[in-house]
């Protein structure tokens, strides 16, 4: 992907086990799959440009919680609290574990695919700058 120039990008939104994960990632492509569709450590290890993104009006643009999900593969108390406070349905749940019960919201598997803070930060600038092509620019 490197050599070819991709440009990948990912919303930290989707980078936890969350209720996408149990409500459309798993009955649709199984956990073996889901559980591999953020690789964005090995993505960086590869040379790939990666751009982070907020999926704003959809959510709020927040770096900082962008990078802590890249580097945590999970969401933050806060961000729990916020989407998941008047379900009793979700738990947050902080053991990185292979397996997990439905509803709990937690780090996404592999933990190996957990990132650097120089990686996230690079993807929160300088990643997006590239993918619009005005890395000299911005």
């Amino acid at each position: 992907m490197a050599d070819l120039g991709v440009i990948s990008i990912f919303s930290d939104y989707w980078m936890a086990a969350d209720d996408y994960y149990w409500d459309l990632y798993l009955p649709f492509v199984g956990r073996k799959r889901a559980d591999t569709m953020y690789p964005l450590k090995s993505l960086f290890d590869h040379g790939v440009n990666i751009a982070v993104h907020s999926d704003f009006y959809v959510s709020k643009p927040d770096p900082l919680y962008a990078i802590y999900s890249g580097m945590t593969r999970n969401i933050s108390k806060r961000e729990f609290n916020e989407r998941y406070s008047e379900s009793k349905k979700y738990r947050r749940s902080i053991d990185p574990k292979e397996n997990y019960t439905y509803g709990e919201v937690g780090p996404l598997s592999p933990l190996k695919e957990r990132a650097s803070l120089d990686s996230m930060l690079y993807a929160s600038t300088m990643g997006g700058a590239r993918s619009l092509f005005l890395e000299n620019e911005i």
